[in-house]
């Protein structure tokens, strides 16, 4: 994994009154995770205008010729690859107890969740403009592609856990926008070819797993 989000009770034991929760989270801020980030609405993270999108990929090119040559082209064109490898993992683990203190009634919650937003532009543009009779040839293309590979996990390993009600739970919940687009302009007195292309590729394989 290129990036990890981490949350765990390792070989500890913890006597709880109240609520045990082991929360994992990588993507946006909303109602729902503001019952587990402190201070959400004093952070910078949620301010909607910084957090649009997790992951931006952008690229355009273009490009025009205009001339009286027998002969005028123009071709231009974009490349975008994107690929993502985060591991989302909340964890009791290597002989943890989590026990319920004498008298209260406590509950336990491991919850990996991933719901990254990202966003993806390829483009070009090409014009060619020719005068005298000549022949005028333009071609725009664009190439998307974006590949994920995470993985989201929610686990209780190799540990105790004596509580009310337990939940265990591994949510993958992404929103993935990727956009490409060519725009061709050709012109000409006498003959003029425009060609343009658009190619998108969105390859998922991510993972969530939840256990006990």
């Amino acid at each position: 994994d290129n990036y990890q989000t981490l949350a765990q009770i390792t070989g500890s034991t913890i006597e709880a009154y109240d609520s045990v929760d082991v929360y994992a989270l990588t993507g946006d801020l909303n109602d729902d995770t503001d019952t587990y980030v402190p201070d959400q609405s004093e952070s910078d993270l949620s301010d909607s205008s910084k957090t649009r999108y997790n992951i931006r990929s952008l690229a355009i090119a273009g490009g025009a010729q205009v001339g009286n040559a027998p002969l005028t082209a123009s071709a231009q064109g974009a490349f975008v690859s994107t690929k993502t490898r985060i591991a989302t993992i909340a964890l009791v683990t290597d002989s943890a107890n989590i026990l319920q203190a004498s008298g209260h009634a406590s509950d336990l919650t491991v919850q990996a969740i991933n719901q990254i937003t990202a966003h993806t532009d390829s483009g070009g543009v090409s014009a060619a403009i020719t005068f005298s009779g000549s022949v005028g040839i333009a071609f725009g293309g664009a190439v998307n592609q974006y590949n994920s590979f995470n993985r989201t996990e929610a686990l209780v390993d190799g540990s105790t856990v004596n509580a009310s009600n337990a939940t265990v739970s591994s949510r993958l919940a992404p929103f993935i926008e990727n956009i490409a687009f060519g725009v061709a302009i050709a012109g000409s007195t006498s003959f003029a070819v425009g060609d343009s292309g658009a190619d998108v590729h969105l390859n998922q394989y991510d993972s969530a797993n939840a256990g006990v």
